[in-house]
């Protein structure tokens, strides 16, 4: 596909508070048009349209270059499939789906598949550059939330830096659990996580996750051979070997992702997590999950 030029059109569906985040930054894009938008619920889809200039739809067109997928996770591959059995590139929220076997049908088409993995084009991200990890932890909690409560806080939450870590060591095996505890729900989903992972070449990463904490945190601390980098995800701020990193003035996480994804469709580099990535990240997260299970 390079090459490309003209506009991109691109049809939404989901149209909550992601989905407004997606619409705003789509609309406001350079070379891309919202041209549809579908929800569930019609007054939702019809705000958006509103704001954007898109048309709401019934049913998403097939003759737009693009889908971006924003529902809640258990609808992703009823939007995922139709887009890649007909040829069209699909940017899907985090995490790809529920369960990776769902997703068996569709790994030999993927190419045109990406995953919203947002945490990628944080500016902290950015700044800190190419990673090379012996030793990573991560705290990542949010103070209780209606969002994301109908999947487990490894899939709401921990996936995130489950996908960094396979991304900045870029290895091929999954990497072995080695101890996990956490803290379910009454309705027996995982509220609270902390799981500590070894990969193939020796590289321990820490993670915990909560979504019942008094305060936010997003932060990583990155250990390297002559390094330590701290991250802090929601300042988008950077700390190398104790000192203050220069944060380079750019766009937002999301902005930047679109951009990653529109640089994709026209062939380009682009750091945004691919299909194969977004399934690797979810099958990592099962195995923490499936560890989980055999504790209680």
């Amino acid at each position: 596909m390079s090459g490309w030029r003209g506009v991109i059109d691109v049809a939404l569906v989901g149209c909550g508070k992601m989905g407004g985040h997606h619409a705003r930054t789509i609309a406001a894009a350079p070379g891309t048009r919202l041209v549809a938008v579908h929800d569930r619920h019609p007054e939702r889809a019809s705000q958006i349209a509103e704001h954007t200039g898109a048309r709401v739809v019934q049913q998403l067109p097939l003759q737009v270059d693009a889908w971006v997928v924003a529902t809640p996770t258990k609808a992703h591959l009823d939007f995922v499939e139709p887009a890649l059995k007909h040829g069209l590139w699909c940017l899907v929220e985090k995490p790809v789906c529920l369960a990776s076997h769902h997703l068996a049908p569709l790994t030999g088409g993927l190419e045109r598949l990406f995953v919203g993995h947002i945490e990628r084009f944080n500016p902290a991200v950015r700044a800190a550059g190419d990673l090379a990890p012996q030793r990573v932890d991560v705290h990542r909690q949010s103070e209780p939330q209606r969002r994301g409560v109908d999947i487990d806080v490894i899939l709401d939450l921990m996936i995130h830096d489950l996908d960094l870590l396979l991304w900045w060591t870029q290895e091929r095996a999954l990497p072995d659990v080695v101890k996990v505890s956490g803290k379910r729900n009454a309705g027996g989903l995982w509220d609270v996580a902390h799981a500590e992972l070894r990969t193939s070449k020796g590289v321990h990463a820490s993670f915990t996750a909560s979504r019942l904490a008094s305060r936010q945190q997003r932060t990583a601390r990155v250990v390297e051979s002559q390094r330590i980098v701290e991250l802090d995800y929601l300042n988008r701020s950077v700390r190398i070997n104790g000192r203050d990193c220069a944060v380079a003035p750019g766009p937002d996480g999301l902005t930047a992702q679109w951009r990653g994804f529109t640089d994709a469709i026209r062939g380009e580099y682009t750091p945004i997590a691919r299909g194969e990535e977004g399934l690797r990240a979810l099958q990592l997260a099962e195995r923490v999950l499936d560890a989980l299970g055999s504790t209680s």
